[in-house]
């Protein structure tokens, strides 16, 4: 399964800070310019546990997008 969440934000203006990476999952938090924040935990099953500071609007083509208020 894919999950692709549309931020607007281009790639080189993301954090992205990885603060665990070792057999047992990685966890990565990525920062955007707008406040909005995503945290990745990926585990060795191939489980990603997606943590978002804003709701995820599922869209029509089944991408999501951060509702920003």
């Amino acid at each position: 399964m894919e999950m692709t969440i549309n931020t607007g934000i281009p790639q080189d203006q993301v954090t992205k800070v990885v603060h665990v990476k070792g057999p047992g999952h990685t966890y990565v938090e990525t920062i955007y310019p707008n406040g909005l924040i995503i945290n990745y935990d990926m585990l060795p099953d191939g489980t990603v546990n997606v943590d978002c500071n804003k709701p995820l609007r599922l869209e029509p083509d089944g991408t999501y997008t951060p509702v920003m208020d």
